[in-house]
């Protein structure tokens, strides 16, 4: 996986290009297994609200195509970012279709996973934003991405489909909407916690 590197401002680098998941997979078949799990599993999903930008659901199955997403993404990351240590990963699904009404800059410094009723949070190390699909019908910046540093300088593009975007978790940014689309965005989104045991102060035992 090469990626083209994007410089916005002296500390702020994003990262994009062709991941490849559609030369080694049906792309529309992993839409169909992302499409069931929203109808197997209602209560995962996360509706659309003036506050909240169309629907999302965390992935649990371990999808093949989603393997090789990570996998390649972590490659790269040891490769071209230094980064050698052991990680874990949020991925969801992100679907946003016409009727979505709300597009707010956000970023994710933050992850957090709910185990037995209790909010256990960690750092973000980076993120990825993976466009299985882009709608159609779109004018002027309809379905750009956009990047805003802690300037205020702002960034966008319109993502292509197959294409993956590796940006620094802090990094704000909002996708605008496809008021005409006659179909839907279809994104999968990654939070990337890396962390080295290594370093890590660990309580004695007895072992």
């Amino acid at each position: 996986m090469t990626l083209e590197t994007i410089t916005l401002d002296d500390g702020t680098k994003i990262y994009k290009g062709k991941l490849g998941l559609f030369q080694k997979y049906d792309h529309k078949e992993f839409i169909k297994k992302l499409i069931y799990l929203k109808h197997l599993y209602p209560q995962w999903i996360q509706h659309p609200q003036n506050h909240f930008p169309g629907y999302q659901y965390t992935i649990w199955p371990i999808f093949d195509e989603l393997v090789f997403m990570q996998s390649q993404t972590k490659m790269w990351a040891k490769e071209n970012l230094n980064i050698n240590t052991d990680c874990m990963i949020r991925s969801w699904v992100y679907m946003s279709d016409k009727s979505n009404v709300y597009s707010g800059y956000h970023a994710h410094p933050k992850t957090q996973y709910e185990d037995w009723g209790i909010i256990k949070e960690f750092d973000s190390t980076f993120v990825t934003t993976y466009y299985l699909q882009i709608p159609d019908n779109l004018t002027n910046d309809d379905g750009y991405i956009y990047f805003k540093t802690k300037d205020g300088k702002e960034f966008g593009f319109l993502p292509k489909e197959d294409e993956i975007i590796i940006f620094p978790a802090d990094l704000e940014h909002n996708v605008r909407l496809n008021k005409n689309s006659t179909i839907p965005r279809i994104c999968i989104a990654s939070n990337y916690m890396y962390f080295n045991y290594k370093d890590a102060k660990l309580e004695k035992t007895f072992i």
